[in-house]
């Protein structure tokens, strides 16, 4: 009842407060050259960096037109930022373009 609602809204509050350092201190120790590497890994693993490529435009494209709600202190653990690009979430979002990504694992972009 009243107990439980009491908790669930101090586990929101300390979330809100404490998500902001917890990307803070993500964006310091992961960066953004650990998704290119992993981007290489698994294209490596494949053995089609371009099939990687193509699934990594689709998450984009479909994060793009259906928002996803995740918390901050998770988007790290996305393939693709969940985090919207031009709301105060935007400073937060660690991995790097996914043009960027892409160019990297095949030499240009668009796909």
């Amino acid at each position: 009842g009243a107990k439980k609602k009491q908790n669930s809204l101090q586990a929101h509050f300390f979330s809100t407060l404490i998500s902001p350092l917890v990307s803070l201190f993500l964006r310091l120790e992961i960066g953004g050259s650990s998704y290119f590497k992993s981007d290489q890994l698994a294209a490596e693993l494949n053995s089609n960096p371009h099939a990687l490529a193509k699934a990594l435009w689709k998450l984009h494209s479909y994060s793009l037109t259906t928002p996803l709600e995740a918390p901050i202190a998770t988007s790290h653990l996305w393939m693709v930022s969940p985090l919207a690009r031009k709301d105060w979430t935007s400073k937060f979002r660690i991995q790097p373009s996914i043009d960027r990504r892409i160019k990297n694992l095949v030499g240009y972009y668009p796909i």
